[in-house]
């Protein structure tokens, strides 16, 4: 399938964003009872952020990366992990056995695939009653500076909208009719972030990118001299974790 999410210019800046709440990988373990003896197959792993997490726990990954330039620096950043292997294939196709692993993850990449074919894929590579997860950092839109920022997009993107990654995805997984059980989770956290860093994580969204277009630098800018505009040299920002989890029927 064509790729339509091209993450290259984004990857140079993509890990500025914050890291998933490790509160929620927890979970994520023990709800799908993954030790050290089991696999996950993870779709869109981007730079790595969740596959390194898995790894970490001794859990073996294959982490599927489309995306060069993303793919290089996940490899990069796993490099000592024996128990990460990259693979440069895509959700509706992932070219890996059937009947091989115990999980199939998404992070933050369920939204930028096709969900039905990526689904019948999973259905495909998983083991008899494994298991699917899908998650997602979101930032508090409710928080005054984070409202702000908000402002100034609206006011370049009257209909800007953050689509499938902010939407709840239980329906959509309990009408597959692949699961036994879907369960979703939330985690609030914070980080403190450097000015810069925030600024260029922003340079990352792709969702952004997509929907300013020509617009998008002088989005950016008004965006910088909001977060300049504060007197503290680090921004206290809200963040959460939200999670889906769900068991394949057979």
């Amino acid at each position: 399938m064509q790729i339509k999410w091209d993450y290259t210019n984004a990857s140079k800046t993509y890990n500025k964003r914050p890291q998933y709440n490790q509160k929620t990988i927890n979970r994520i373990i023990t709800d799908t009872k993954l030790s050290n003896n089991n696999t996950v197959c993870d779709i869109g792993a981007g730079t790595g952020y969740l596959s390194v997490k898995f790894a970490e726990k001794g859990i073996n990954v294959t982490a599927i990366e489309p995306n060069q330039s993303m793919r290089a620096i996940g490899e990069s950043v796993s490099k000592d992990n024996p128990l990460i292997q990259w693979k440069d294939t895509q959700a509706e196709s992932t070219k890996e056995l059937a009947n091989s692993f115990d999980m199939i993850s998404f992070g933050s990449s369920f939204n930028v695939v096709d969900r039905n074919l990526a689904l019948k894929e999973a259905l495909r590579i998983v083991k008899s009653h494994g298991y699917f997860c899908a998650l997602w950092n979101h930032r508090d839109l409710n928080n005054p500076l984070q409202s702000e920022i908000e402002s100034c997009i609206g006011s370049h993107i009257p209909n800007y909208s953050y689509g499938l990654r902010r939407e709840n995805q239980g329906e959509f997984l309990s009408k597959s009719n692949y699961f036994s059980f879907v369960k979703e989770f939330s985690d609030s956290f914070t980080i403190s972030q450097k000015k810069d860093d925030i600024i260029n994580a922003w340079k990352s969204h792709q969702t952004l990118i997509k929907q300013a277009g020509s617009k998008f630098n002088n989005i950016i800018d008004e965006i910088k001299s909001i977060i300049f505009s504060q007197k503290s040299n680090t921004i206290i920002t809200p963040y959460s974790t939200r999670c889906w989890i769900a068991q394949f029927k057979d």
